[in-house]
């Protein structure tokens, strides 16, 4: 193939170009009534009683925790696999993160090994459903009750999953998403939190506006403090049109898996490729693998690069970064760290060419001169 297969980017139609023209018609570009039907359908996808949009996923994460009094001198327990705004979402609070373990099958966080790292200065856990996977829910909420902490889910890779035939975004108190553009659904920068709480809803609402629920901030008394964490109408125009192909895309992504499964079945048989565990509900934002032996997936990586294949080589550990650099060790999540990537998996991947980047993979993998 002479074309660039790309990892990932945002999909539009003539839907979007029309919904956001009919919005810059209206003159008014700041959060509104666009807004507003936004997040109301977000509400409905998550069966939730709240929803707020924010600036960012990471904004989101921040406003939850903040939502709750959490800040400096109270710690946040947050999984080791994760990407770094996890962990900058709280610092940004001024509560210090404190990393837990995560699963070898599905990459989310180790139930098993919360109890040992709570403190009495434990005030959340931040659970991180990786790729639409989730941890046993039923088990971490009877943590946080027993433990008097706030569950937060980062589901900012979830929209669309089922747990337990309840949709991520659902569980614990307070969930969060991102529309950035390697997400499902995307409005160019943007994010979400929803909940059932309505102290928490008017709290977000509080910090995400300069400390006023209603007015513009002209002649009103500012009695909270608050931020500029507004959404915009125009971002919101584009979210309603790409929820219109919602139902579409998530039959086009279990599809997508299917046929990398179908054309990788001989490799995973034989040990040479591992795909995390995928439970029924479960919608992958992209399609993951991991190659146990690293010389292997070195060759792979320099094959997909001279054949104009992208990809994406999973996150470090947390503790691996320089601000949270710490000599902890975090075995599984180094493991995954090493030996896991993301395929190709954008909205116009076909057969044939998931086909044609298995060819790649077998090739090289099956290869015993390697």
């Amino acid at each position: 193939m002479n074309k660039l297969i790309k990892f990932f980017y945002p999909k539009k139609t003539n839907l979007e170009i029309s919904f956001l023209k009919k919005t810059l018609d209206s003159k008014f570009f700041n959060e509104g009534k666009v807004t507003k039907k936004f997040e109301n359908k977000i509400k409905i996808l998550t069966k939730r009683k709240y929803s707020v949009c924010t600036t960012s996923g990471t904004i989101a994460l921040s406003i939850a925790l903040m939502s709750n009094n959490i800040g400096e001198g109270d710690e946040v327990i947050v999984p080791s696999f994760t990407y770094v705004a996890t962990a900058n979402a709280v610092t940004l609070t001024g509560a210090k993160v404190v990393l837990a373990e995560v699963c070898m099958n599905n990459l989310v966080i180790d139930e098993k090994k919360i109890y040992s790292i709570i403190t009495n200065k434990t005030k959340a856990i931040i659970s991180v459903e990786v790729n639409g996977r989730s941890p046993k829910y039923e088990i971490l909420s009877k943590i946080c009750k027993k433990k008097k902490i706030i569950l937060v889910t980062d589901s900012t890779e979830a929209l669309g999953s089922y747990y337990n035939s309840k949709p991520l975004g659902s569980y614990g108190d307070i969930s969060c998403f991102s529309f950035s553009p390697s997400k499902i659904i995307s409005t160019g920068q943007g994010g979400a939190l929803v909940t059932n709480s309505k102290s928490i809803y008017q709290k977000a609402l509080l910090l995400k506006k300069q400390g006023i629920e209603k007015g513009t901030g002209g002649g009103e008394i500012h009695r909270y403090l608050g931020y500029n964490f507004k959404y915009t109408d125009i971002q919101a125009s584009i979210g309603l049109a790409q929820l219109s192909h919602f139902k579409k895309r998530l039959k086009k992504f279990n599809l997508r898996d299917k046929i990398y499964i179908k054309y990788l079945h001989n490799l995973i048989k034989k040990n040479f490729l591992i795909i995390p565990e995928k439970k029924s509900g479960c919608i992958n934002l992209w399609f993951d693998i991991l190659v146990p032996n690293l010389i292997k997936l070195r060759i792979l990586k320099k094959s997909f690069k001279k054949k104009g294949i992208e990809y994406r080589t999973f996150w470090n550990s947390i503790n691996k970064h320089n601000y949270y650099s710490s000599e902890k060790k975090f075995n599984i999540t180094n493991y995954i760290s090493k030996h896991g990537i993301w395929l190709p998996s954008n909205f116009d991947l076909n057969k044939k060419k998931i086909k044609y980047i298995c060819e790649v993979i077998n090739g090289v993998l099956n290869n015993k001169k390697n």
